[in-house]
């Protein structure tokens, strides 16, 4: 049914295009034989079944009429494929019948074209052709009357350069609007196109270079919006990835903290590390411990000397050290007595030399002698002071090493400990002559593998302790830095400057510096402890006014 409607629609178009009523009506018929056809096969009522029949057989009648007299070669008892390929026939010849009409009606109009085309050119060439009469016209008249044509042979020379003057100076115009044409052209083009894209972007305006450039600063704009949105959310992921496995270290380390606290018997965190912290001092109190019987075997040769400085470390107190201190001292007061003496005998023998030196020549040798001798007497005694100072360093310094610097080394890992917020403390070696930074883990880590931030705090620390053990051999006296953080990084100045600010609750402490970054820390850490200790206050010092700081 859809074949036979298919080819009535065709014959239909076809017919009035070609055929005209004739193969309209042919086609037509067919088109009905189809459609009766395909409605016999339905199985209509008895009645209707009549009625069809012989509007068949009426319509076979025609469509074998039709048929014979357009030789199509069809009849009405062909099957369906018959028609089929029929309509495909039909169809080909209708589309190549099309197909030659249009490329008709295309040469028609290219040649109405190419006539008007022609008709213009020969109008143009018309009017070129009086232009060119005109302008020989004009150049005869020119020629006669300006006496180029009279001028002498020896002004030809001048007028052809003139000539070529004028000529190059034409031929450049004609560049130049050849090229002002072109720019214009390329600018319209661009105009254009600028148009165009703005339309599509929604961007009200025109195309001219200002807001093209304004458009293209804002899509910049626009990029490095878009390159910081994505480095961003690139950011946003990685920081989320690092806390989930911040989270996950966090479980670990709590499971390894209930581990811990069950082993040591720890109900609490800070029972937990108030254990460590007693570990810790038990340690340092076992090295110092140590240190000492070190230096005790160095100090004594023998075991028997060895037993005898036990022996004294035993039963002498601290008077007893008090009074030989005193009983040195006034050993060493009778020695300067005895030098005084001396001094005085040279200085007599120095008066008797200079009576003499008015004698004869044994008083002058005899002047002599006694001043070789007062010179090598001084001599002796400039080395018996200088034996007896280094001896009493000596002294000095073993006692030194003996009692001061273990209390030294241990006050500064305590200063180290608060200044490095608890990463970091300090310990010497049996000897007295290394020092090691421990860490949270208790590695002992030599000095060459410190840091230079490290071993600045340390070497810090080590000065604050020596300014607070010589301190308390005297009078209190304040403690004055100068520019000691220059070294450090912003994190550690920060924990210099709140150790600092803890250590000034029972210390008077200067800090003068130069640095602004040191300055501001120290607002920052100012403001961080308000509330808690009013230890730190900032001054400016400018022209020599002293000034607080706002």
């Amino acid at each position: 049914m859809a074949a036979a409607a298919g080819l009535a629609a065709m014959v239909f178009v076809y017919g009035m295009d070609q055929l005209f009523g004739y193969g309209a009506g042919l086609f037509l018929a067919l088109a009905v034989a189809a459609f009766a056809k395909q409605k016999s096969l339905a199985g209509k009522g008895p009645r209707r079944i009549e009625e069809l029949e012989k509007s068949l057989a009426a319509v076979q009648e025609r469509m074998e009429a039709l048929a014979a007299e357009a030789k199509a070669g069809l009849a009405a008892s062909d099957d369906d494929d018959v028609w089929s390929r029929k309509l495909d026939e039909i169809r080909m010849q209708y589309m190549d019948w099309k197909t030659q009409e249009s490329k008709t009606v295309w040469e028609k109009e290219q040649k109405v074209m190419y006539d008007a085309i022609y008709d213009e050119w020969n109008k143009k060439g018309a009017a070129w052709q009086g232009k060119l009469e005109a302008s020989r016209k004009a150049w005869e008249s020119w020629r006669s009357g300006s006496g180029f044509a009279s001028l002498e042979v020896g002004q030809l020379a001048q007028a052809k350069e003139v000539w070529d003057k004028w000529h190059a100076a034409v031929s450049a115009s004609e560049s130049w609007r050849v090229r002002k044409e072109d720019l214009l052209r390329r600018m319209g083009q661009w105009r254009d196109s600028a148009e165009q894209l703005f339309r599509e972007l929604g961007v009200a305006g025109e195309g001219t270079p200002e807001q093209t450039e304004a458009v293209y600063k804002q899509w910049q704009t626009i990029r490095v919006q878009a390159e910081v949105a994505r480095e961003q959310d690139k950011q946003q992921q990685e920081r989320q990835a690092q806390i989930v496995q911040l989270q996950k270290d966090k479980e670990i380390r709590q499971n390894q903290q209930q581990d811990l606290l069950a082993l040591t018997g720890a109900q609490t965190t800070g029972e937990f590390r108030s254990k460590v912290l007693k570990f810790r001092q038990f340690q340092q109190y076992k090295e110092v411990y140590e240190q000492s019987e070190a230096h005790i075997r160095l100090i004594a040769k023998t075991p028997k000397q060895l037993a005898e400085l036990r022996h004294e470390l035993k039963v002498h107190t601290l008077k007893n050290w008090t009074d030989e201190r005193a009983y040195y001292e006034k050993k060493i007061a009778d020695a300067e007595k005895k030098l005084a003496e001396v001094a005085e005998k040279r200085g007599s023998i120095i008066e008797r030399l200079s009576q003499m030196a008015r004698s004869d020549a044994y008083g002058q040798l005899l002047q002599e002698k006694q001043n070789r001798k007062a010179e090598l007497d001084g001599k002796v005694n400039e080395w018996l002071t200088y034996l007896f100072a280094q001896y009493m360093l000596g002294e000095a310094q073993s006692y030194y090493e003996r009692v001061r610097q273990p209390l030294v080394i241990r006050q500064a890992g305590d200063y180290l400990h608060l200044m490095t917020q608890g990463r970091y403390t300090l310990q010497a070696s049996f000897d007295g002559r290394q020092l090691y930074a421990v860490d949270g883990t208790q590695r002992r880590i030599p000095e060459k593998q410190w840091s230079s931030g490290l071993g600045d705090q340390i070497y810090l620390a080590i000065r604050i302790s020596l300014a607070m053990a010589f301190s308390k051999q005297i009078e209190a006296m304040p403690l004055i830095l100068d520019d000691i953080l220059v070294r450090f990084d912003e994190q550690r100045q920060k924990e210099a400057i709140h150790f600092l600010a803890d250590l000034g609750k029972k210390e008077q402490i200067f800090l003068f510096t130069c640095s602004q970054t040191t300055r501001n820390l120290a607002g920052e850490v100012q403001k961080e402890l308000a509330g808690e200790t009013d230890t730190i206050h900032l001054f400016e010092i400018e022209q020599g006014t002293i000034r607080q700081s706002v």
